[in-house]
């Protein structure tokens, strides 16, 4: 993590999308879910902004689920707010805004994720890989991605199943809803994460890494973005749901009325991707 150890703390995406997940928000006790939120953007704003920005935008999908399912407004607008202003405050006591730096850095774009990062095992210096680090620019290890060699084996059974199964990765969730917003979720940040320069593997006649289309975007814009210019970061949610969906999708198999044939494939896989 070099200098950037506060980031070490990515625990709060994993709790935030398990507040969401396991204890969405409720008619009965909407207080309860307010109270929740509240606290955990109070903690995450205490370690690193960037991770405020995922937690915080995982909080608008627990009341948009909201907005969307009961046509209820008030409570999640009371969230969303108490939630935004709970950071505030934190930020004001360890001394945020006080002097005149900007809140931008510059530098949007350079430090965005490749579309093999799932794949790219990273830097040539770590010790324990089987894939091979793949090109990237001088920055992009911001956006390093790698779901692992054996969660990206875990991906292969899950797949296999699905095509030869038929069993939809939908039908492994408690809540369809909650599970279409969760891939929402994550093309968005995914999109967010390899924006505007969007690269690719390495050119051919020259070693480098290979752009396969840039977006245009205004100053204003690109001034704006800067803020969070490390966007390569926002690719991490996008793992953390492929580890929670490949691993309910192989339990909802297990637990299913399948053939033991496919529950043995299922506990093959698992057993594999654990010992790589």
């Amino acid at each position: 993590m070099f200098i950037h150890t506060a980031l070490a703390g990515q625990w709060v995406i994993i709790l935030a999308m398990l507040l969401w997940i396991k204890h969405p928000y409720r008619e009965e006790k909407p207080v309860k879910n307010v109270i929740y939120w509240a606290i955990i953007m109070f903690i995450t704003s205490g370690i690193h902004l960037y991770l405020v920005a995922i937690v915080y935008l995982f909080c608008f999908l627990n009341s948009f689920e909201v907005v969307i399912r009961d046509k209820k407004w008030k409570w999640p607008v009371i969230s969303l707010i108490t939630s935004f202003v709970v950071v505030i405050f934190n930020l004001y006591i360890l001394g945020a805004f006080y002097g005149g730096v900007s809140a931008g850095a510059g530098g949007f774009g350079e430090f965005s994720s490749t579309l093999l990062t799932f794949f790219d095992a990273g830097n040539p210096d770590f010790a324990a890989r089987i894939l091979p680090n793949l090109p990237e620019g001088m920055y992009q290890f911001e956006g390093y991605g790698y779901l692992g060699f054996g969660m990206i084996i875990l991906c292969i059974f899950a797949f296999i199943i699905r095509v030869n199964k038929k069993v939809k990765f939908s039908e492994a969730a408690t809540d369809i809803l909650r599970f279409r917003l969760l891939i929402v979720a994550c093309v968005v940040f995914g999109i967010w994460a390899v924006i505007p320069n969007i690269t690719i593997g390495e050119s051919i006649n020259e070693p480098s890494v290979r752009t396969l289309f840039s977006i245009p975007m205004p100053e204003f814009l690109v001034n704006l973005f800067s803020i969070l210019r490390c966007n390569g970061r926002f690719i991490w949610p996008v793992c953390y749901s492929i580890f929670l969906g490949n691993l309910v999708y192989i339990n909802h198999i297990l637990e299913s009325k399948e053939k033991a044939v496919t529950k043995k494939i299922c506990t093959a896989g698992l057993i594999l991707a654990l010992l790589v």
